[in-house]
């Protein structure tokens, strides 16, 4: 007797007899039925351009990002040309370091939301392309807006700390 150990061979066999699968079951292999797919979106409607309506609250907002951006523009002009002061650790905060490249983003931002208002309604419909450049303009504004939101969320937090220890005073009083 051999002490050989057994293969079970039954589903390997089973495996190599069947073939292979290159198609659904119900389908032929053959092409022979027309693309549905293709058929279906030559006859639909292309939607990327249609423009459809923003809400209010988003308008609002793009209206607001323009002007707060608009003025970040003007103001480092300002301060690039030698116009306006601006030094310090304040002024490196709001900044962000590089005055030339915020100056690069805001100013962006608010040419092409300028430009956007005037192909979308003011800022009321966009189809796809408006979108997508609202969007970058959106991006690009809300970072160059973050170093003055710094120095107001840092001054709001001093504030804050200074009324409080006010008021621990006057309780003690």
């Amino acid at each position: 007797m051999s002490s050989r150990p057994l293969e079970p061979a039954g589903p390997r066999r089973l495996l190599s007899q069947l073939a292979p699968i290159d198609h659904l079951p119900g389908s032929s292999p053959r092409h022979s039925e027309p693309d549905a797919l293709g058929a279906f979106t030559a006859r639909t409607k292309r939607w990327g351009r249609v423009q459809v309506p923003l809400s209010p609250p988003v308008t609002c907002a793009l209206w607001v990002l323009l002007v707060t951006t608009g003025a970040l523009s003007g103001w480092l002009i300002a301060v690039l040309a030698g116009g306006a002061a601006c030094s310090g650790v304040v002024c490196s905060v709001a900044t962000l370091g590089n005055p030339d490249l915020l100056l690069i983003l805001a100013g962006s931002c608010a040419t092409t939301l300028l430009g956007a208002a005037a192909v979308t309604s003011c800022l009321t419909r966009a189809g796809a392309p408006e979108l997508a450049a609202i969007i970058v303009a959106a991006i690009a504004g809300t970072v160059s807006l973050l170093g003055i939101v710094a120095v107001l969320v840092i001054t709001a937090a001093v504030i804050a700390l200074a009324v409080s220890l006010l008021a621990h005073i006057a309780d003690q009083v």
